[in-house]
């Protein structure tokens, strides 16, 4: 059950020969395969 409809505001990227998930942008923040920053703003 989920109380919050919030929980899937992300993007995310699926590397099938890694079978991997990366966060590419959500809950605030954003990926680019090398650093992380708060993308609020």
């Amino acid at each position: 059950m989920l109380l919050d409809g919030n929980v899937f505001y992300a993007e995310v990227k699926y590397d099938k020969s890694n079978q991997t998930v990366t966060l590419v942008k959500g809950h605030w923040w954003a990926f680019n395969g090398k650093s992380a920053w708060n993308s609020m703003g």
